[in-house]
This record gives structure tokens, C-alpha cells and sequence, in this order.
């Protein structure tokens, strides 16, 4: 790729719009695709993304045009772009061997869309999200690339065969087929409640941290009664009796728990993979620091900007100001859990 504008997308390979800008003295790509969404990526990023060797041993290989992987990757950036959130690829994102938060949240979203069905609900949420009122159609057809992407599609094929699926099943109705105008009918309705159903109950609050003894103090003072404050149990794997791989009970673990807090402190590799795989589910993350680490650019900086969600700093010893604001955080993205702290008192939330 050459020049300072691209008609052609580096992810899906399809035609979109790209201007090469300069941030910092560094040149940095500017997509607008009509499948992917809103993107930025570096040069030699690009050069990754378009023509990766298959043989490589440390490429991300997307495959051909029109390939799964292609898809899929367009479906992840298209997800976030719909909640607000623009991804910046660098070359770590195309590297096997990094530990790119964002390429494990990617790859850990991809494991859950294997399925056509898994494409289907991916679909109706989205229709879902565009429905005004019960009983709107949602016109597709309009912007038919956008839609191929919120269901993981590889093509406009794929999408009509999932909204014929939706008919059959009396999910959806529509007046003709390539119309892609749609209605959510009542099994539709039902099929999504039973879609959000994902851990909603959930008791658990998962803790990934660096299981140093430096850290004890924080996990036995602030963290852990941080998380029991806002009516969680926290779960933190060292402390879990369990058979088998490790790696398995702590995947399993996450999958069950409700939120994950993710301690940053000590840059711990599997802390971001625990923290990557929670954001591929759509469970939330919440992010503390110590505050003795400054993101300085000079080797304390996390892999990736969990500044943008708001990481929570603290300073040793001042462990009532993180218990307190762990709590507040947790209650705020998530309300009250279901479970009560052993030592709550029915007073302590009577009106004074």
C-alpha cells in the first residue's frame, strides 16, 4: 500500500476509504469501511493484515479474501465501533508471540462464533438493537456490509441464509427474502430473553492478579472485601481447590463469574490473557494499578490502554480508598449482587 489514501480495506479486503495521517511524526492509517467500520493502523500493521505468510510461524494468518477468519475480524471490529470504541492495530496485534490484550479479546470472541447458530444470534441481537419498538421492521438491506459484519457473515449469501433460518423458525417475518426487511415475531422475543440469560444470577467476581506475596495485602485488605462489599464472592484461583490443567478451571471460572477485576500491577502476562479472554465473552472488566507504576512509555506501559475504561490507582496502605472505590466501580457498571457480606447489617442501608 502506497500513497496517502487506499480504496481498499486491509481487513476484509473489500473497498473502503483510508487516509494515511501523520500523529506524533509517526504515519498512521485512518480506515472507514463499510463492513469493518472505523479502524486505525500502522503501516507495517497493514502489510501484516493484507499479506501475511501462511507458513509463518509468528503471523496471525487472516487467509484469503472472504475467508472465516476475515469475517470474524470484521464482525469484532464492527462490534466495537456499535459500542464506541475504535481499534488501533500495531504489529503486536498479527504476532503469535505477543500478548496483545486486543488479539486474545478477539480470538477468545471468535471461539464462541463457530456455529451458523452462533452467527444467528449474533444477528438477532443486533436486530434487537435496532428495533425502536415491538412490531418495527429494521430495513437491512440499506446497509446490507454492516449487517454481514454484527452477524460474523462472510457474505451477503450467508446473511439471507440466516434471516431465511429466522423465518423458519418463525424469529422474524419479513415481506420478501431479499428485501432483508424484518420484523421480530414472539419466538423471536423468547429466543432473545433466553439469549441474556448468560450469568445474569451470577454470584462470583473473578480476580486475575499476579500472585505475588507483594500483593497479599492488597487482595486480603482491599480487593477481596472490595468485591464482597458490593454483594459478590471473590474467586481468585489460587485459593480454589480443583483437579486438572489450571489454565482449564481458570477459563471455567470466568465464564461463570459475573466481573472480572483484573490488578495490572507487575505487568503480568497471564493477568492480560484472563483479562482478554473476560472482554471476548462480554463480561465486564474492571482494571486496577498500583500507582508506584506509571504508564511512561519507559517499560511500564500495559499492552494495552485499559486507561480508557478507567483503571483504578492505588497507593500502598491507602487500602480504604481502593476498597471503597472498588465497591462504588462495581456497583455502578453492574448494581448490587445477589449475595449479602457475612457481616451486613439489615441498619446499614435503613434511611438515616
Amino acid at each position: 500500500m502506497s500513497g496517502t489514501e487506499s480504496n481498499n480495506c486491509p481487513i476484509c479486503l473489500e473497498e473502503a476509504n483510508g487516509q494515511l495521517r501523520t500523529e506524533k511524526n509517526t504515519p498512521i492509517w485512518h480506515f472507514l469501511c463499510p463492513r469493518c467500520g472505523g479502524f486505525i493502523i500502522e503501516p507495517l500493521a497493514v502489510n501484516m493484515a493484507e499479506d501475511p505468510d501462511p507458513k509463518g510461524e509468528t503471523t496471525l494468518y487472516l487467509g484469503k479474501k472472504g475467508s472465516r477468519e476475515r469475517a470474524n475480524l470484521s464482525g469484532w471490529l464492527r462490534e466495537n465501533n456499535e459500542k464506541g470504541r475504535i481499534i488501533r492495530f500495531d504489529t503486536s496485534f498479527f504476532d503469535k508471540k505477543s500478548r496483545d490484550i486486543d488479539r486474545i479479546a478477539f480470538q477468545s470472541a471468535a471461539a464462541q462464533v463457530r456455529t451458523f447458530h452462533d452467527r444467528a444470534d449474533k444477528l438477532l441481537l443486533t436486530i434487537e438493537r435496532y428495533t425502536n419498538h415491538a412490531g418495527q421492521y429494521v430495513s437491512m438491506g440499506d446497509d446490507q456490509d454492516k449487517f454481514i459484519a454484527l452477524s460474523w457473515a462472510k457474505n451477503g449469501e450467508e446473511l439471507e441464509a440466516i434471516v431465511e433460518y429466522f423465518g423458519d423458525r418463525e424469529f422474524v417475518t419479513y415481506p420478501n427474502l431479499r428485501s432483508l426487511q424484518v420484523k421480530i415475531a414472539p419466538n423471536g422475543w423468547a429466543h432473545l430473553e433466553e439469549l441474556k440469560e448468560k450469568n445474569p444470577e451470577s454470584r462470583t467476581g473473578f480476580m486475575a492478579m499476579w500472585f505475588d506475596p507483594s500483593l497479599d495485602e492488597v487482595w486480603k485488605e482491599a480487593l477481596y472485601p472490595g468485591i464482597e462489599n458490593a454483594w459478590y464472592e471473590p474467586v481468585r484461583i489460587d485459593e480454589e481447590e480443583f483437579a486438572g490443567y489450571i489454565m482449564d478451571e481458570v477459563f471455567s471460572q470466568i465464564r461463570k463469574a459475573r466481573f472480572v477485576v483484573a490488578d495490572l500491577t507487575g505487568d503480568n502476562p497471564n493477568v492480560y490473557l484472563e483479562a482478554g479472554f473476560a472482554m471476548g465473552l462480554n463480561i465486564p472488566v474492571i482494571a486496577t494499578k498500583s500507582d508506584d507504576e506509571k504508564d511512561d512509555g519507559e517499560g511500564k506501559r500495559s499492552p494495552f490502554d485499559l486507561a480508557q475504561y478507567g483503571q483504578i490507582r492505588w497507593k500502598d496502605g491507602e487500602w480504604d480508598d481502593l476498597r471503597k472505590n472498588l465497591t462504588a466501580r462495581i456497583e455502578f457498571v453492574l448494581g448490587r449482587g445477589p449475595r449479602k457480606p457475612p457481616d451486613w447489617k439489615e441498619e446499614e442501608d435503613s434511611p438515616s
